[in-house]
């Protein structure tokens, strides 16, 4: 893979932090993306920084088990309203 392109393994509790830290070094999120895996779910959070043209991309397992559970569901998808509200806060 060039080096310039990277992907990340994530587990909740490291997602957020290093959002908000990406977005403090001036990366931009250029793209989510969710499918659907044997064992449940993974989502993809892709982040640019232009004027090196390197792409990282977040990858967060959520497997069936937290699925069943709704408060873990609910949980991320509040995750997600903060990590969108933070990229477009001006």
């Amino acid at each position: 893979m060039d080096d310039r392109n990277e992907i990340k393994k994530m587990t909740m509790a490291e997602l957020f932090p290093l959002v908000i830290e990406m977005k403090a070094k001036h990366w931009r999120l250029v793209q989510i993306c969710a499918v659907s895996i044997e064992h449940g779910y993974e989502m993809s959070y892709s982040f640019c920084k232009n004027e090196e043209y390197r792409m990282v991309t977040l990858r967060l397992e959520i497997d069936k088990e937290m699925e069943r559970n709704i408060w873990i569901v609910f949980v991320c998808v509040r995750r997600q309203q903060a990590i969108f509200r933070q990229w477009w806060r001006c």
